[in-house]
């Protein structure tokens, strides 16, 4: 076990006090002052390890006891954590750009033993402590689990089942309603009864967490909960609403004046003219001169205020697809799935025979070509998670700057005589922007609604198994099975892979939709949501959170139901979610059932063109299938 073999070196981050006394160095003789922090003072007790939780470093999470003092941003906060007790070879300095913790982070605290896992919604509770709040003192629901390695040390995770307030303080409480495998009690650590009042402090450290956690003890007092019966407790910031949208906000803007003032061109690559009499044709291409933000390592570089620092220029690919027929045309934007690209063929007919034209773009990162590698990089799970997420910030950025020339450049390019050096079918004809819209399934559905978010402009979005909190659920996912030996050779144990995970979701916060909620409930955006019960690659959970960051209501048959989403017929102008059953198969006819020639693929696509026509009729109508009026369990 690791606990503090880093102090060291993350006190020359965070100026943090020597480390805790031991039980067998304390002594009891010994007078430690404590002065008590009081209500709406944020200075934190910052340190390298949490002395309310011993089982190691960086536990509980999230803590403020890894942050420190920061003036200049909304929180009043930053983070420090230090890398090095986890894996040594990874870079925690991203998250030093966070001013709080991520509104969806799982809650970790490690115990010495087996848990009685019918004890844990009695037992671990998350409560909003902000102190000038009306809601003070409000309980979030949570999704708990635990996960048990061979030492017998048993990690709980709390997974919050709404997204969070921002730059608000929460305080995590767990009681002994929770009980060990064997029926009988737990015990709080020292640090954890100095910080509650229990007993007096041993060292400056539980001096120091008794005065932080006067508020604590006053929110446990309003809550009419004894401090006697805590196991943990402790508390945490959340970032402000703005933090984790700011690389993606400047990202965008950068790339659309980019077309705007003519840097980026076109550059039409192949044309084909497919037999299918819904489609003119199908256009590959470049926009070529769009700002890049990425290092060598794919990471989005920041100045000292936090803002993406432009290294370069690149092109970005774009796959159109321009239906048959006169006059100009109406568009979607369309994301692929991790693992495929732009050139995706995916409801190509469909969206040809409603007289739509598809610009797919490409994901960056999660490509056939690319994806391995990604998945790879999170062997540094702070580093590589950074990477995952900055590719999929400039690739939204390049596929926003990509909508824009379907006004100016592409536009052009597509409308010009001749494509290629050939006659053009399309001649003359030209995108209609009046239809703002995003279709993706999978990765390209959990990314569309980052891209309904980002732009206000974008009304409505067609979103197949998408997620949010990336997570809470990855650790879920079939995918991760196929990597998990790959990563666990970098980390001693599973706890240490769970609790980097966990962190590393401050990373993935910047291609979140969890992170947009405040934006959506500016600009609303109609999302059309559909969940695969029993999905093994992206889990239902995701899909849950998701449903509840946009304000979904839940469309036709409850098969089982959402905290915090409510049944309705039917939504109009507004985001709608539906479930759907399909009998068991391969992983891929769960989670891709929407493409799948089956009763409930073709009930997903008979959903999303109903809805597109609405759109189009000038009203947009999210309502069961026709083919599952009711209930779409195609099980029964």
């Amino acid at each position: 076990m690791r606990t503090q073999l880093t102090f060291t070196a993350l006190c020359l981050l965070v100026a943090c006090d020597a480390p805790a006394a031991t039980d067998a160095g304390a002594s009891p003789d010994a007078h430690f002052e404590v002065t008590p922090r009081a209500d709406g003072d944020r200075s934190p007790a910052s340190a390298a390890c949490d002395v309310v939780d011993p089982g190691r470093c960086l536990l509980p999470w999230p803590s403020n006891t890894f942050t420190v003092r920061d003036e200049g941003t909304a929180t009043g906060l930053r983070l420090a954590v230090g890398a090095e007790s986890l894996n040594p070879r990874d870079d925690a300095s991203s998250l030093a750009h966070a001013d709080g913790f991520s509104r969806v982070s799982p809650l970790l605290a490690l115990f010495e033993r087996p848990l009685d896992e019918a004890t844990l919604e009695a037992g671990v509770h998350l409560h909003l402590a902000q102190h000038d709040h009306p809601d003070r003192g409000a309980e979030v629901p949570l999704r708990i689990e635990v996960l048990t390695i061979a030492s017998g040390e048993t990690l709980v995770l709390a997974d919050p089942r709404q997204v969070l307030e921002a730059n608000a303080d929460y305080v995590v409480v767990i009681t002994d309603a929770l009980r060990a495998a064997d029926g009988e009690p737990l015990e709080a650590p020292a640090g954890t009864r100095a910080a509650l009042g229990l007993t007096p402090p041993r060292s400056a450290e539980e001096a120091a967490a008794a005065g932080y956690h006067a508020p604590t003890r006053r929110l446990l007092e309003t809550l009419d909960v004894d401090a006697a019966g805590v196991l943990r407790a402790w508390d945490f910031t959340t970032r402000s609403a703005g933090d984790p949208r700011a690389p993606l906000e400047h990202m965008r803007r950068a790339a659309i004046e980019a077309v705007d003032d003519g840097r980026a061109t076109v550059e039409i690559d192949r044309v084909e003219i497919p037999d299918d009499p819904a489609i003119a044709l199908v256009a590959y291409g470049d926009l070529v001169g769009l700002p890049t933000f990425l290092d060598e390592a794919h990471a989005i570089v920041r100045d000292a205020s936090g803002t993406p620092v432009e290294l370069g220029r690149t092109a970005a690919p774009f796959r159109v697809l321009i239906p048959a027929g006169d006059g100009d045309y109406p568009y979607v934007m369309y994301g692929h799935g991790t693992g495929g690209n732009e050139r995706d063929g995916a409801f190509d007919t469909e969206l040809g025979a409603e007289g739509l034209a598809k610009v797919g773009v490409r994901l960056y990162g999660w490509t056939d070509d690319e994806v391995i590698l990604t998945f790879t990089s999170l062997q540094r799970a702070f580093a590589g998670s950074l990477g995952a997420a900055s590719y999929l910030v400039e690739a939204l950025a390049h596929a926003a700057a990509i909508d824009a020339a379907m006004a100016g450049p592409i536009a052009d390019a597509l409308a010009a005589e001749t494509l290629v050096g050939a006659p053009n079918p399309a001649a003359g004809r030209r995108p209609d922007r009046t239809l703002r819209m995003w279709v993706g399934g999978s990765l390209g559905g959990t990314t569309g609604i980052v891209y309904g978010a980002a732009d206000p402009e974008v009304e409505h979005a067609v979103v197949n198994v998408p997620g949010a909190a990336w997570s809470q659920w990855v650790w879920h996912s079939e995918t991760f099975d196929i990597i998990y030996d790959l990563l666990s050779l970098r980390y001693e144990d599973d706890v240490d892979l769970a609790l980097a995970l966990s962190i590393a979701q401050t990373n993935l916060d910047l291609a979140d939709g969890a992170s947009w909620t405040e934006a959506l409930a500016e600009h609303p955006t109609a999302f059309l949501l559909q969940e695969s019960m029993g999905d093994p690659i992206l889990p239902n959970p995701g899909t849950e959170i998701a449903a509840v960051a946009v304000g979904a209501r839940h469309v036709g048959g409850v098969l089982e139901p959402i905290v915090g989403v409510s049944p309705a017929d039917e939504v109009v102008g507004g985001s709608g979610l539906t479930q759907f059953r399909v009998p068991a198969g391969d992983r891929f006819a769960v989670h891709g059932f929407a493409a799948r020639d089956t009763p409930a693929g073709v009930a997903a696509r008979e959903q999303m063109l109903a809805f597109v026509r609405s759109v189009r009729a000038g009203a947009a109508v999210i309502a069961p299938p026709p083919s599952c009026p009711t209930r779409c369990d195609f099980t029964e």
